[in-house]
C-alpha cells in the first residue's frame, strides 16, 4: 500500500544519506591524516637537511681546509647520494601536495559540504627547506692556488650535490664565482651582510 511505499522510500533516503556522510566522513579523515603527513615530512627534511648541512657537509669542509683539496676520511660522494636522495623526497612531495589541492578544488565543487585543508603553509615551509638545501650544497670541490697571479689561469672546480637530476637536459648553467681579497673574505666569515669588494670574476671556463 501506499503507506509501506512511503516508509521504504523514507528507509532509503535515510539509508542513502547515512552512507553518503559515512563516506563524507572518511574522505575528511583521510585529507586530514595526508595534511599530518605533509606536516610532518616537512619538519623531517628540516631536521634531516640540517644534520646533512651542518654536520657531514661542514665536516667535509673543515678536512678540505685541512687537506687543501679533499681527502679520503670524509667521501664526498655518499654525501651527495643523500643530498640525492632527499631533494627527490622533497619534489615528490611538493608534487603530491599540488595534486591534493586540486582534488580538494573538485572535491569541494562536487560536495559543497567539503571545506578545503588549507596546505599553503607547508608547503611553502616545503619550498624554504628546498632553495635552502640547494643553495647550501653548491659547494667548491676544489679550491683555486691560494695566491693568483696576474694573467695566470685559474681553476677551480664547483660540485652540486643535489645532483644534474635538477638541470634541464642539455643545458649548461652559468655559474658565476666572485674573488675576494683574504681581508674581504675574513669579514665575510664574521658578517653576513659585509658588503663585498670583488677583485674578479670566474664564470665557467672563463675569467673576467
Amino acid at each position: 500500500n501506499s503507506n509501506d511505499s512511503k516508509m521504504e522510500n523514507t528507509a532509503e533516503r535515510e539509508i542513502s544519506e547515512a552512507v553518503r556522510e559515512f563516506q563524507i566522513g572518511q574522505i575528511t579523515v583521510k585529507r586530514k591524516n595526508l595534511v599530518d603527513f605533509y606536516e610532518q615530512f616537512s619538519k623531517v627534511s628540516h631536521d634531516i637537511t640540517n644534520e646533512v648541512i651542518h654536520t657531514h657537509l661542514e665536516s667535509w669542509k673543515q678536512h678540505q681546509k685541512k687537506y687543501v683539496n679533499g681527502n679520503a676520511y670524509v667521501d664526498l660522494n655518499k654525501i651527495q647520494k643523500w643530498c640525492e636522495m632527499i631533494a627527490t623526497s622533497i619534489l615528490k612531495v611538493k608534487e603530491q601536495i599540488k595534486e591534493f589541492n586540486i582534488f580538494q578544488q573538485n572535491l569541494c565543487a562536487f560536495e559543497a559540504t567539503f571545506e578545503p585543508i588549507m596546505v599553503r603553509e607547508v608547503f611553502d615551509k616545503l619550498n624554504e627547506i628546498y632553495f635552502m638545501f640547494i643553495k647550501s650544497t653548491v659547494i667548491i670541490e676544489e679550491q683555486p692556488k691560494q695566491v693568483i697571479k696576474i694573467g695566470n689561469k685559474v681553476k677551480t672546480k664547483l660540485r652540486l650535490l643535489v645532483g644534474k637530476g635538477f638541470i634541464d637536459a642539455g643545458q649548461n648553467p652559468e655559474v658565476s664565482v666572485i674573488i675576494v681579497s683574504e681581508e674581504s673574505a675574513h669579514e665575510i666569515a664574521r658578517e653576513e651582510n659585509f658588503r663585498v669588494e670583488p677583485c674578479g670574476e670566474l664564470q665557467n671556463a672563463s675569467m673576467a
